[in-house]
């Protein structure tokens, strides 16, 4: 349904298009056949996979032509058209080969090396695509879709089941990805920057952090009251040790605020509450 859309929405005839890129604008196109944006999306990028078009970000693509005519014809056509023959000729002199594949061109350099202005170059070559001496992909900043053989007929068109088996496979990775991501009990800085190859300091201000600082601090809270409780009898700094899995360092950092916001005493070697 897609490629017929597609097709149809470019305006690609059965067994043209080969070779041809075309703007595309995904959401005009969506809003024309009633498609759903990200369903789609996923449609094109398997018909790429499966090699039948390619489908470019939005980027600036020069334009592109090539002559779609025979020598012959040609000649015959500059004769009964003088006023093409300078712009037919750096063409043809240009671009070896634009008999039979398309070249990028640069209508400011024709029209500084013609002596003409841009528009009249573009007129020329307009009216040179109208005469059907050349196929023109006009430039556009627009995302492009490039066709990789001509257009085929509904019923000859297959996918390949190895292309929907990779884009599953692609998708539940992601999937993985995202559950690890939100699950994982590390700071979400971090997991980002460690994705794209770099290191951090944890951010302090994600969910991870802000549940691991509360924890942090609900703990601390529940340690001190608990050494305020014990230290209603005066104890040695030994006592406090085999009576709590803490280690000394953070007992003594904890005494020692205790002891500053004069919640306790140190008298005779032992500690207690005021």
């Amino acid at each position: 349904m897609t490629y017929r859309a597609l097709c149809s929405f470019l305006k690609i005839a059965i067994g043209s298009g080969k070779d041809e890129t075309y703007p595309f604008d995904l959401r005009t196109f969506c809003s024309t056949f009633g498609l759903d944006v990200s369903t789609t999306f996923n449609s094109l990028k398997i018909l790429e996979m499966n090699g039948d078009l390619t489908l470019s970000e939005a980027i600036h693509q020069p334009t592109k032509l090539r002559l779609a005519i025979g020598n012959t014809a040609l000649y015959d056509f500059q004769v009964h058209h003088e006023e093409f023959r300078p712009l037919i000729s750096m063409l043809s002199r240009s671009y070896p080969g634009i008999f039979d594949q398309y070249f990028a061109i640069d209508e400011k350099v024709f029209a500084q090396r013609l002596k003409m202005t841009f528009p009249q170059i573009e007129k020329q070559l307009k009216e040179l695509e109208k005469y059907g001496i050349v196929d023109v992909t006009w430039k556009t900043d627009m995302p492009t879709i490039t066709l990789i053989h001509e257009r085929l007929p509904d019923d000859y068109l297959s996918i390949q089941p190895e292309m929907y088996a990779t884009r599953k496979a692609y998708a539940e990775k992601r999937l993985s990805a995202v559950r690890n991501f939100l699950q994982a009990n590390e700071c979400r800085t971090i997991q980002v920057l460690h994705y794209f190859g770099q290191s951090s300091e944890e951010c302090g201000i994600c969910d991870v952090c802000r549940s691991k600082i509360l924890h942090e601090s609900h703990a601390a809270y529940s340690i001190t009251q608990t050494i305020l409780d014990f230290l209603k009898e005066p104890r040695t700094e030994q006592e406090c040790l085999l009576a709590f899995e803490i280690s000394k360092d953070n007992l003594r950092k904890t005494l020692k605020t205790l002891h500053l916001e004069e919640k306790i005493s140190y008298l005779n070697g032992k500690f207690h509450v005021k």
